[in-house]
C-alpha cells in the first residue's frame, strides 16, 4: 500500500508514465520524456519506457544528492536502478528511497506485460505413430513468449496425451487411423499462436 500521507504529487504524462514524489514541500513539475522533478526535493527519476515484457529489463537514471537504497514490489531492482521484470504479467512499484529519510523517495508504476507465443511448431510433423507402441515425446518449439496453456482440437487419439504445460505430444496409441489434422493453440496473457499437427497410426 501507498502511505498518502507522504506523498506530494502525482502526475501522468502524455506518453502514460506515472511517477510519485515524496518528501517535503514542493510541486512535481516536468522536465523532460519519463522524467519528473520536484522543485523542492532533492530526487530525481528518469526510465525510458512505463512497460516491460515479463523477465524483460528497463534502467532508471536517478539524479540525487544523497545515497539511495532501490526497492521493488516484484522482480528485482539493483542498487544501481536496472529493473528485472518478473516472468508474471502485472504493475510493479518501483521506489528510490533516501537512505537517512525513507519519507524523501521518489517511485514509478510499471506495467509488466506477456509477449504473445509465435510461430509453434513440432521436431516432427506429420508424427507417424506404430499401434500400441509408445512414441517418442514430440516436444513443442514456441518463440516469442512463453506460453502458459497449450491446447489441442480435436482430442488427440486415445493413448496419446498434450501436456498442457509444455506441449510434448507423448502416449502410446491404441487405435489406428489415417491421416488427422489437429489444431494445437500456445497462449498466454498476451494472446496466442496455432499449428496444425498430423498424426498418423498403422
Amino acid at each position: 500500500m501507498i502511505d498518502s500521507a507522504i506523498l506530494r504529487s502525482m502526475i501522468r504524462l502524455n506518453n502514460g508514465l506515472v511517477l510519485i514524489t515524496g518528501g517535503e514541500g514542493g510541486t512535481g513539475g516536468i522536465l523532460d520524456r519519463g522524467e519528473i522533478f520536484d522543485p523542492q526535493g532533492p530526487l530525481q527519476m528518469s526510465f525510458p519506457e512505463d512497460h516491460v515484457p515479463t523477465g524483460g529489463s528497463l534502467t532508471f537514471s536517478l539524479k540525487a544528492s544523497m545515497a539511495v537504497d532501490w526497492t521493488c514490489t516484484a522482480g528485482t531492482v539493483t542498487q544501481d536502478g536496472v529493473f528485472k521484470a518478473p516472468i508474471i504479467a502485472g504493475d510493479v512499484w518501483i521506489r528510490a528511497t533516501k537512505k537517512t529519510d525513507a519519507t524523501v523517495f521518489v517511485q514509478a508504476r510499471i506495467h509488466v506485460y506477456d509477449v504473445a507465443p509465435a510461430d509453434i511448431s513440432y521436431a516432427r510433423n506429420p508424427i507417424l505413430c506404430t499401434l500400441n507402441q509408445a512414441i517418442s515425446p514430440d516436444a513443442a518449439l514456441v518463440g516469442g513468449g512463453n506460453p502458459t496453456l497449450f491446447s489441442v482440437v480435436p482430442a488427440l487419439p486415445t493413448g496419446l496425451v498434450l501436456d498442457p504445460g509444455t506441449g510434448t505430444i507423448s502416449g502410446t496409441p491404441t487405435f489406428a487411423q489415417i491421416a488427422t489434422d489437429y489444431d494445437i493453440t500456445a497462449s498466454n496473457g498476451g494472446g496466442s499462436t496455432d499449428t496444425v499437427v498430423s498424426i498418423t497410426i498403422q
